[in-house]
C-alpha cells in the first residue's frame, strides 16, 4: 500500500472537520489507536514536507523487526541479507559452483562499465552479486521458464532483511536474465533503480550466457566498451570460432536486446 502526499492532505482535511477524534470513521483503526492517530498524521505530514516525499510504501515488518536484524548484523559483523541469500540457495538447491562463476563474471563486467553507466554506487555490486547467486532458484520448480519461477519466488518470498523494493529489483533481474528482457517492469522501481536495473540485468544476462556450458574452465578476458544504449564486447582472436554454440547464443541475444532498443555488438580482436 502506498501513502501519497495528496492522500495525506485529504486525511488532514477530514480530521479538521471532526469535533473529536473518537468521531473518526475508519474501520481499519481500533478505538484505542484513534487517540494517537492525529499526532501520527501530523508527524508524517511534516516528514513529507521536510524531505520532499511524494509517496511512501508501507513495510510488512514492524520497526522492532528492522532493529533486531540490524542488531544481529552488528553482533555477527554480517548483513542479515547475506544469510537470507545463503538460506535460499540451500533451500532451492542452487548449483553453487555455477552461481559463483556467474557472479565473478558479472562483477568483472561491472568494473568495466560502472563509470559510463553511472553504476558506481556500492549497492549496485552487492545486488548484482545477490542476483547472480539466486538466478537459478526457479530450476527447483521447473526447468521450463525457470527464470519466471525464480522471479515469482523472489517477489513473494519472506526474505529476512530485504525491503520490498530490493526484492522487486532482484525479481526483475532474475526474471529477465534470459529470453526476452522485460525492461518495462523496471519502470515500477523507485529512482535511481528504475534506470539502473536494465544495465544491471544486461550484465547478468551476459554472464549467464557465457557460462552456458557450466564448465569450470575460465572464460577469456573480454573488453567491454559501453555506450549510451549499446555495448561492444571484444573477444580474443579465434575464441568465438572455437565456441560456435556461444556465438549462436550471442547472435540471439543481439536480436533479443534489439526489441528493447539496445544494441549489443560482438567482435573478435585482431
Amino acid at each position: 500500500m502506498d501513502i501519497g502526499a495528496d492522500g495525506l492532505e485529504r486525511i488532514i482535511h477530514e480530521l479538521g472537520q471532526l469535533e473529536h477524534i473518537r468521531d473518526l470513521k475508519l474501520n481499519a483503526i481500533t478505538d484505542d489507536r484513534k487517540l494517537s492517530f492525529a499526532g501520527g498524521v501530523a508527524i508524517l505530514a511534516e516528514v513529507f514536507e521536510q524531505l520532499g516525499i511524494e509517496s511512501m510504501k508501507v513495510a510488512d515488518g514492524a520497526m522492532r523487526e528492522g532493529l533486531l536484524y540490524d542488531l544481529v548484523g552488528r553482533y555477527t559483523d554480517e548483513d542479515a541479507r547475506e544469510r537470507t541469500v545463503r538460506s535460499m540457495q540451500e533451500r532451492y538447491h542452487v548449483d553453487l559452483a555455477q552461481a559463483e562463476r556467474v557472479e565473478s563474471t558479472a562483477v568483472a563486467f561491472l568494473s568495466q562499465v560502472e563509470e559510463a553507466w553511472s553504476l558506481t554506487d556500492p549497492a549496485v555490486e552487492i545486488i548484482l552479486r545477490w542476483a547472480s547467486r539466486l538466478h537459478e532458484i526457479g530450476l527447483d520448480v521447473a526447468h521450463s521458464g525457470y527464470h519466471r519461477h525464480g522471479a515469482y519466488l523472489l517477489a513473494n518470498a519472506d526474505m529476512a532483511g530485504f525491503t520490498r523494493e530490493e526484492q522487486k529489483l532482484l525479481s526483475i533481474m532474475v526474471g529477465s536474465h534470459r529470453r526476452k528482457p522485460a525492461v518495462e517492469e523496471a519502470g515500477d522501481l523507485m529512482p535511481p533503480w528504475d534506470k539502473r536495473a536494465p544495465a544491471m540485468t544486461l550484465l547478468l544476462r551476459l554472464a549467464v550466457l557465457l557460462h552456458r556450458g557450466r564448465s569450470s574452465v575460465a572464460i577469456p578476458d573480454l573488453r567491454l566498451t559501453p555506450r549510451a544504449d549499446a555495448l561492444e564486447v571484444r573477444f580474443p582472436p579465434g575464441w568465438l570460432d572455437d565456441h560456435p554454440l556461444t556465438l549462436a547464443d550471442l547472435q540471439l541475444e543481439i536480436e533479443n536486446l534489439k526489441t528493447v532498443g539496445f544494441r549489443l555488438r560482438v567482435f573478435s580482436a585482431k
